[in-house]
């Protein structure tokens, strides 16, 4: 919920959403490391497994932060992986 209306996008979804447009707007200046990639990807998984567990519960905020994190550091590595394979063909 935003300002007392539902939002329409859940909070990880929506994190996410706003950690890729961060990362594609700072690629040009700052590439995160590959294994900092990785980590905020796991980072997501393994909050998302543990309340898919029901080992336990995750909250809107830390959704939101883990979506982040992972936003930004998919669409870096899929950034990464373009300029490789224009690389490749060049």
């Amino acid at each position: 919920f935003l300002c007392g209306r539902q939002f329409p996008v859940c909070a990880r979804c929506t994190g996410a959403a706003l950690g890729q447009l961060t990362g594609a707007l700072l690629f040009s200046w700052y590439q995160m490391p590959v294994w900092l990639c990785l980590l905020l990807c796991g980072l997501m998984f393994g909050d998302w497994l543990l309340q898919r567990l029901s080992l336990k519960e995750s909250t809107n905020l830390r959704r939101f932060l883990t979506g982040i994190g992972c936003g930004g550091a998919l669409i870096q590595l899929y950034f990464r992986a373009l300029l490789l394979i224009l690389g490749l063909i060049m």
